[in-house]
């Protein structure tokens, strides 16, 4: 797949898929944007109003063709306006042009006050059960929008929805992507790998592909689409649903330019920073509580770079894997602590997530482990440039709560692992399943409050690999489950991270994982000082965690 991208040319033209958009001249839009996205229980009512200021402002950039493929959630969402009825009903899949043949003549802008879809282009195709997550289907809206515009000059795939990027609490395919569906038992998504497979049974060659979801912008997600799309347009934080009529107006000016591929660079690319600016705005009200608010990102990725990123990190993760195959078990002990501290200075993208920003984690890593070595020194800047050429266009935005620059300069996500050294699990799980030395955990909570209704999740990478999940109803052990066992109804089966992670194209690429298995120091929160610098989470015991004595969720 890295092999196919890089013989791939950078013009559309010279890309041996872009055959496939050789349909003569255009007389139906030069751009086709194609929206595919469900309500995900609370985003039906954003989402709508957005897609009906795209057909009732299109005429502001009318060689911008969209359509969309969108599912609403389950039920009414009790946090929505009491004005807001949807145009379709609720758990069902509507197809349609957003155009005079779809909107509703009365629509003013406000969707509270009307519904903003009546006309016969508005139709129904399917019930709760329909399965958008599903490569075929995905596939088939794409090829539909196609049919619809068979000689536009770009295609834009964009999803609507809530994101994951890469999780590896839940590392099943299911949950490696995007458009969780609540009308379904089990959420399931697709992930990033499906979305791939429905790309290449596409019929044109698919220019772009945005994500207007959370948290896509990581490597372990990226790495999946590529030698399947050219670029790749995402966040790698929370987002709040980005003005979609400003999007079509940057599209609509990329035919304008010399080429497709100049016009992405020069017209997408101008979109990062108003897409950045638009989410600071929507999470000012957050500054001074919530992290998210304070931390955010746009980037539009050449994919064509990626293979060089990896390549890169290759050699930084082989250089990690050597250096401590070479430490006895004193050293590695004594030396934990100064890896501990590089952990705890690197960027965590999500509160409760292991995505950690790249450069600023071997920035990290070079500060604290290897201050004097020249080698590790110019392996990361080797890093560092290959991340800023992936980047067509990046914009961050990361403060401390008296609003000053924090300075991170955040580039992509990375999944880091967590020491069991970090974590004292209670008595009864440490005899059900003792941690190794060197055992990994993944995950030390994945939910809220601990009661019965939203538990606590701890899970536990041994030094052989299995995996296994400790749940937490109102401070107490509910079970312990083997996770090469778990199955969330929707993924596979056998849900072992060594199924799973280790065939990512990125792991694959760069063998990180296996700096997960020896990495003796990475903590597990980060960053384990608040604002001010003042020390919060030093070896927190598990029973701190669970009886509300550390707080992490600040």
């Amino acid at each position: 797949m890295l092999a196919t991208l890089m013989c791939c040319g950078m013009l559309l033209t010279s890309c041996s898929k872009d055959d496939k958009n050789d349909g003569g001249s255009n007389t139906e839009g030069e751009v086709v944007l194609m929206y595919y996205a469900l309500g995900g229980s609370d985003l039906d009512m954003s989402t709508e109003q957005a897609l009906a200021n795209i057909a009732f402002y299109r005429k502001q950039y009318p060689n911008v063709r969209s359509f969309v493929q969108f599912k609403y959630s389950k039920e009414r969402n009790k946090r929505w306006g009491t004005d807001y009825v949807p145009s379709g009903n609720y758990g069902e899949v509507y197809r349609f042009e957003l155009n005079d043949n779809s909107l509703n003549p009365k629509y003013n802008g406000d969707v509270e006050e009307v519904k903003a879809f009546t006309g016969k282009g508005f139709q129904r195709i399917a019930g709760s059960d329909f399965k958008m997550y599903e490569p075929a289907n995905i596939a088939d809206f794409i090829n539909w929008c196609i049919e619809q515009a068979p000689n536009a000059k770009a295609y834009v795939l964009a999803f609507g929805d809530h994101g994951g990027g890469y999780d590896l609490m839940k590392d099943g395919v299911k949950t490696r992507g995007v458009m969780y569906d609540d009308n379904i038992e089990g959420g399931p998504c697709a992930s990033n790998t499906e979305i791939a497979t429905a790309i290449d049974a596409a019929k044109k060659h698919i220019n772009v592909v945005f994500y207007d979801c959370c948290i896509m912008n990581n490597l372990e997600a990226l790495g999946e689409l590529v030698g399947h799309t050219d670029y790749v347009f995402a966040s790698g934080h929370s987002v709040a649903q980005n003005p979609l009529p400003d999007l079509c107006l940057a599209l609509s000016k990329i035919p304008s330019a010399g080429t497709i591929d100049a016009g992405i660079r020069q017209h997408l690319g101008s979109y990062v920073n108003p897409a950045l600016e638009n989410m600071r705005r929507m999470h000012m009200k957050d500054i001074s509580e919530n992290r998210i608010g304070r931390s955010m990102d746009y980037t539009l990725t050449d994919m064509s770079k990626l293979p060089a990123l990896f390549a890169s990190i290759k050699a930084v993760s082989d250089y990690l894997k050597q250096y401590v195959a070479t430490l006895s078990p004193a050293e590695l002990t004594a030396r934990q602590d100064d890896f501990s501290e590089a952990a705890s200075d690197c960027y965590q993208y999500t509160n409760t997530d292991p995505l950690y920003d790249v450069v600023s984690y071997l920035n990290a890593l070079e500060n604290h482990v290897f201050a004097n070595d020249d080698q590790f020194d110019a392996l990361v800047a080797n890093v560092e440039t290959a991340a800023k050429q992936c980047q067509v266009a990046h914009a961050e935005y990361s403060i401390n709560k008296d609003g000053t620059d924090r300075k991170y300069g955040l580039s992509y996500s990375i999944i880091l692992g967590f020491n069991s050294k970090r974590l004292r699990p209670t008595a009864e799980v440490s005899s059900a399943h003792p941690i190794a030395e060197q055992g990994v955990i993944m995950h030390v909570v994945r939910a809220g409050k601990g009661d019965i209704d939203d538990p606590y999740y701890n899970a536990f990478l041994l030094e052989n690999g299995n995996v296994y999940f400790s749940v937490w109803n109102s401070g107490q052990e509910d079970r312990v489950l083997d996770i090469n066992n778990y199955s969330q109804g929707h993924s596979t089966p056998d849900n072992s991270w060594d199924k799973h992670y280790y065939t990512t194209v990125f792991d694959k690429a760069t063998g990180w994982s296996g700096w997960f298995k020896l990495n003796p120091g990475i903590p597990y929160d980060n960053p384990p000082s608040d604002d001010e610098g003042n020390w919060v989470f030093e070896n927190p015991n598990i029973n701190d965690i669970i009886n509300g004595n550390v707080n992490i969720w600040q």
